[in-house]
């Protein structure tokens, strides 16, 4: 699978530690590789081609001197390890910085398949592709490390303690992080695959401390449980209806939501899969939910009512639209209301104590983008433009095209990274 990446990511490469292909002791001595070797970064070489910067269309940019080009990072000390960021889906992540001015690109990759979103972990960056590829990149300069095949079409990564956890239409798939090697592959016949991303309101794979957990499809569906060190299935419990996606974890319990009216999800015990009450009854329709220091925050997919720990926020203060988007922060939930034929999208800051609006700000023109979450920044993409506001209060930091940046973002350290059909692009203030 031929990879290619732009002139100024083999630029920024130039003097910097020749990492690709390094690994590390641990996995080869605990681990026993299984199925097919990873190819390494050092028998096949990307051909470098040339791309446009994108054109920033930033407020605090006003004049006509070109922007130049930002330089790698020295290190990349935290990441966007899986879909939502963590277990519980809170789309926070507090330990990373953001990039609080406009960004430019930074380096592009592109391959022969189309991507899933990426995610981020230990300085290197994972993506899969429909043609069943898994890459590896080093987040700081695009450069490959490996990349690995795991037999069939391939859904958002997520990363945990060294190992890299591909869940395929069949299979949940186990990588070492250093360098590819499957570990073990666990059979999932059938799993309930939502969609490419595998990353939004059905998402049906949860990878957390104590385990991994999908979803079973068929006449009698299931949440079946496996072992994060070699993939055997330790318990699988049987539901019924109301139940859709996600599936989320705190470290205590999963969850399983019951759909739209149903604000008490599916509640398994991660050891035993026994189940903490009735689940209250709901109805099929996905409905966005996230735990975040042992409070699961909630949207109704019909009315936008969005639900916290003893409040609601009513539909009154938001208006109705088709789609719902919902994330955390320090002391607050971010949340978008997709209006039809609404001129502006607007961002929504609600106190995690009562719901009640601190501020909110417009977004742009058209469909909007989850917020994604950070401690000095909150990032939203709409159809015709990539805003920033200061988590405090709302204020706008910067603002720039979309151009070259796809529907799925996520962010480390001042990083910003996007996958969109078949590139991924990383971008950095200059």
């Amino acid at each position: 699978m031929p990879f290619k990446r732009s002139h100024r990511a083999v630029l920024a490469s130039i003097g910097t530690l020749a990492l690709a292909g390094c690994t590390t002791g641990d996995d080869a001595t605990d681990d026993s590789p299984q199925g097919s070797s990873p190819t390494t970064a050092s028998e096949t070489e990307p051909s470098p081609t040339v791309t446009e910067t994108p054109t920033t269309t930033s407020e605090q940019t006003t004049s006509s001197t070109p922007t130049p080009n930002p330089e790698p990072p020295s290190t990349i000390d935290a990441g966007w390890p899986m879909p939502g960021h963590d277990p519980g889906r809170s789309n926070f992540a507090p330990e990373v910085t953001g990039p609080t001015e406009s960004v430019a690109e930074l380096w592009e990759v592109t391959t022969d398949g189309g991507l899933s979103a990426p995610v981020v972990a230990e300085g290197l960056l994972f993506a899969s592709s429909e043609n069943g590829t898994v890459l590896s990149l080093d987040a700081r300069t695009g450069e490959e490390r490996w990349r690995q095949s795991v037999g069939g079409a391939a859904f958002t990564p997520r990363v945990m303690d060294g190992r890299v956890y591909v869940p395929t239409a069949s299979s949940i798939v186990a990588l070492a992080a250093t360098d590819g090697r499957e570990v073990w592959r666990a059979d999932a016949p059938n799993r309930i695959d939502a969609s490419r991303s595998d990353e939004g309101q059905r998402a049906t794979l949860v990878v957390a401390v104590h385990g991994a957990y999908w979803l079973s499809g068929g006449d009698a569906p299931e949440v079946v449980a496996l072992a994060l060190e070699d993939g055997s299935e330790r318990w699988r419990r049987e539901i019924h209806d109301p139940w859709s996606g996600p599936l989320f974890a705190s470290e205590e319990r999963v969850f399983l939501s019951t759909g739209t009216h149903g604000r008490i999800p599916w509640r398994f015990d991660p050891g035993s899969g026994s189940v903490a009450d009735e689940p209250q009854r709901g109805n099929d329709f996905p409905a966005e939910r996230f735990v975040l220091d042992g409070t699961i925050y909630a949207v109704d997919h019909f009315f936008g009512i969005v639900h916290g720990d003893g409040w609601t926020a009513g539909r009154d203060a938001f208006a109705t639209g088709p789609d719902y988007w919902l994330s955390g922060g320090e002391s607050r939930v971010y949340y978008v209301p997709n209006v039809r034929g609404a001129p502006t999208t607007r961002l929504f800051a609600l106190s995690q104590n009562d719901g009640e609006t601190a501020w909110s700000a417009d977004v742009g023109a058209g469909m909007a983008s989850r917020p994604v979450v950070t401690a000095e920044t909150v990032l939203v993409r709409s159809e015709d433009a990539l805003a920033c506001f200061d988590p405090a209060d709302g204020t706008e930091r910067w603002r720039r095209s979309i151009d070259g940046i796809g529907e799925r973002i996520v962010v480390a350290d001042d990083l910003l990274f996007t996958t969109d059909g078949d590139a991924v692009r990383a971008f950095r203030p200059p």
